[in-house]
């Protein structure tokens, strides 16, 4: 069963992306969890979209983050804004983030208008 967890407190940037059928572009909202880009050959700022949701697994090295829509082989995986491998979300409750369990999964996906939510999407007892 999912759970949700809490709100991930989220910073927005504007972009222009292709229409997916048209010839123009259209603006679309990016998004990222504050201060969490991801690794790949190099640092995607913003990286999420409406109407997607991103899964979070840990591989022994760190967060790898993927989505449905993403169909290349790229490994791409939640960092800092320094550079590191992060182990948390920022979120909006008192502790001010979530520490990422690597026996679990997590899903990040739209919640409401402008929030996204983290549920725990299971177990991974691969690792650990």
């Amino acid at each position: 069963m999912t759970a949700s967890i809490t709100v991930v407190d989220l910073v927005t940037e504007y972009a222009e992306i292709l229409e997916p059928d048209g010839p123009g572009t259209r603006p679309a909202a990016w998004f990222r969890p504050a201060g969490r880009p991801l690794l790949n050959d190099g640092m995607w700022s913003f990286w999420m979209l409406p109407g997607e949701t991103y899964r979070l697994a840990f591989d022994g090295t760190g967060w790898v983050t993927s989505c449905p829509s993403w169909v290349d082989a790229h490994v791409r995986r939640l960092a800092t804004l320094a550079g590191s491998m992060a182990a948390t979300l920022p979120v909006r409750t008192d502790a001010g983030a979530l520490t990422l369990d690597p026996a679990h999964t997590y899903a990040l996906q739209p919640s409401g208008v402008d929030g996204w939510s983290v549920q725990v999407c299971g177990s991974d007892h691969s690792h650990g």
